[in-house]
């Protein structure tokens, strides 16, 4: 009987029950089905599982070479060895030979709980998270049991089959899986723009997961849907405009509307884990939420049960581990504590530019960019230190070629037994498309920004730059407790100017009147805005009364000199401006559009006492 007819065994052990009510009789002898118990025992002994048969007491009858490998118990006759000595802890006595505990609690598991005792009172059942402690090392099992039965229904005893899970427990943990988040804006319709949307488009097309934008109200908004994941909607479904809670089972829908709230909440991406079934089958999804912006996020759901499979392959074999290693399409190398390259595989040699004997003779520092290295030796340290388990990092690499290419870097330390350092495992997932796709959409952005503050006939501020800018300020100095000046001035008779001149004189000297007004007020916190048509405005934090009125002076003054010609004007010869000015320190009752109402009330004054001036807003004089 091999390991896969066991398992056959053991499933159909609740229906072929063995017609048996003499519990006197050794258990091992009165399951007759199973042939000799000699035959039996030949060929437990050469399973790769641990094999325990028990009687209806708690007496071991039976327990295969790797069952006593495994707990550290030498050959005996299992007559006298009981469920409290071999597995667990007797009833209300201390523990003899090998202690259970709760995996990772250091608690003793209740006996009670144990699968054999379980199973003792008629339950099949299997658990995980059994930790044993032999001297040399801490032993995770992984145990099923299941009773054995007579025609009516007693129970005689049990079968308990369990395995090492250590390595498959270490491996989770250091395994990572993290993958790049993928971000994008919506952005106008200009060409630049236009361009980016569809690369960034290609790239989500290239990606194996079903993406999802969702709103903060946890409705659908659009999705891109691959053929790795095609039980999750229906063909007849569109999910587009429907609630979270009417496209998923129950809890899984509450546990994404969980993490959707924490996404929004701190804007910052959230992953986890969840199993789905699809009929008979268990699907294993990582589910990655991103959020862009306070009330949309993705959604990223992709398939890892075919990840979860080649993970327990490659616990179970080192050369399947070798194979996974040496054809993945992710760059992959392992080093030693000082750099230096021991092994790498072929997408590693791609990604890098050298032969594999090339790499093997370099340390990962020789191929690092020298701004990354020191982060990167950095993290190293903790790793070795014990302070993390594994990091991970956007770094440069340095080809063969002299080329700089950009890669997502995990790394994981592999320690011995003891804990000990042994190597370090590096991932390298190649980014160079996706980082000039960010340099472009951040470039892009830029000259979206300029669009959209800039006034486009003066190129300086424009009147919605000023009214964040004045907000900004107003709240700083709210704070500080500073004076906050303002200065808002129009040009004299200018429409007598634009119908005598015309209107391209006219913006020729809205630009020279602009650039004055940049050369006086340049402290980096002052701002200079075209306000409205010929009305322009000045912010000037950390200046009073006096200070604000010299500024608008020396606007005033160095457009007049500025001589530009206007004959029909009834107040001078030249292009002239009047100015309007206030300042005041912010308070809690006060606001900024009584601000605003003051200079332009100044401004007013100036134009009524003749234009060509500077007049300071002062509540007696303003009526």
């Amino acid at each position: 009987m091999n390991h896969s007819q066991f398992e056959q065994w053991l499933r159909a052990l609740p229906r072929d029950r063995p017609h048996h009510s003499n519990l006197t009789i050794p258990l091992l002898q009165s399951v007759d089905f199973l042939g000799d118990p000699s035959q039996v025992s030949a060929w437990l002994d050469r399973l790769p599982l641990g094999i325990a048969i028990y009687q209806k007491d708690g007496c071991a009858v039976f327990l295969n070479q790797v069952a006593r490998d495994m707990i550290g118990i030498a050959p005996c006759t299992f007559s006298d060895i009981s469920l409290d000595t071999a597995l667990s802890t007797a009833l209300d006595t201390p523990m003899s030979v090998c202690p259970i505990f709760q995996a990772g609690t250091g608690r003793l598991y209740a006996t009670e709980a144990l699968p054999i005792s379980r199973a003792l009172r008629g339950e099949s059942c299997t658990a995980d998270d059994l930790e044993i402690r032999r001297a040399e090392r801490t032993v995770l099992l992984e145990a099923r049991a299941v009773p054995l039965c007579n025609g009516q229904g007693e129970v005689l005893g049990c079968v308990a089959v369990f395995q090492d899970i250590t390595l498959r427990r270490q491996a989770e943990r250091s395994l990572v899986t993290q993958n790049h988040a993928l971000r994008s804006e919506i952005t106008q319709k200009t060409e630049a723009l236009h361009r980016q949307k569809i690369e960034t488009q290609a790239l989500l097309d290239a990606i194996p997961d079903l993406i999802f934008r969702v709103s903060d109200q946890g409705i659908y908004l659009s999705y891109l849907k691959t053929n790795h994941l095609t039980d999750l909607i229906p063909p007849d479904v569109n999910p587009v405009g429907m609630r979270v809670s009417q496209l998923l089972p129950k809890e899984v829908a509450q546990r994404k509307l969980h993490y959707l709230r924490a996404a929004f909440a701190t804007q910052q991406i959230q992953v986890y884990e969840q199993q789905v079934w699809f009929g008979d089958r268990l699907q294993h999804e990582e589910v990655r939420i991103v959020p862009y912006g306070p009330t949309e996020a993705l959604t990223m759901i992709r398939d890892v049960t075919d990840r979860k499979s080649a993970e327990e392959a490659l616990r179970q074999s080192e050369a399947r581990f070798r194979a996974a290693f040496d054809h993945s399409a992710v760059g992959s190398s392992i080093n030693a504590l000082n750099g230096q390259i021991l092994a790498v595989n072929a997408a590693c040699c791609d990604l890098l530019g050298y032969t594999e004997a090339e790499l093997r003779s370099l340390t990962f520092q020789a191929v690092s960019h020298p701004e990354d290295l020191a982060a990167d030796l950095a993290m190293v340290q903790e790793l070795i230190d014990g302070k993390r388990n594994s990091f991970q990092m956007e770094k440069r690499y340095i080809r063969k070629s002299g080329e700089i290419t950009w890669a997502l870097l995990s790394v994981s330390l592999v320690r011995d037994a003891q804990q000990n350092p042994l190597y370090l495992l590096a991932q390298m997932q190649n980014i160079t498309r996706q980082k000039r796709a960010e340099e472009m959409l951040i470039r892009a952005n830029q000259e979206l920004e300029a669009l959209v503050n800039i006034d486009g006939l003066t190129q300086i501020a424009n009147r919605r730059r000023f009214d964040q800018h004045l907000k900004q300020e107003w709240n700083r100095l709210l704070r500080e407790q500073q004076f906050l000046s303002l200065i808002l001035f129009d040009v004299d008779e200018f429409k007598r100017f634009n119908d005598h001149y015309g209107h391209q004189e006219g913006d020729d000297c809205l630009q020279k009147l602009a650039e004055v007004a940049k050369r006086v007020a340049q402290r980096p916190a002052d701002l200079v805005a075209r306000y409205g048509g010929e009305e322009f405005g000045v912010i000037l934090p950390n200046t009073d009364m006096a200070g604000g009125r010299a500024i608008a002076e020396k606007i005033r003054l160095g457009i007049q000199a500025l001589g530009i010609r206007h004959e029909y004007s009834r107040v001078a010869r030249v292009v002239t401006v009047s100015l309007g000015v206030t300042s005041q320190i912010p308070t809690s009752t006060q606001t900024i559009e009584a601000l605003m109402a003051q200079a332009d009330q100044a401004l007013y004054n100036a134009k009524r006492r003749g234009r060509n001036r500077t007049v300071v807003y002062r509540d007696f004089d303003m009526s």
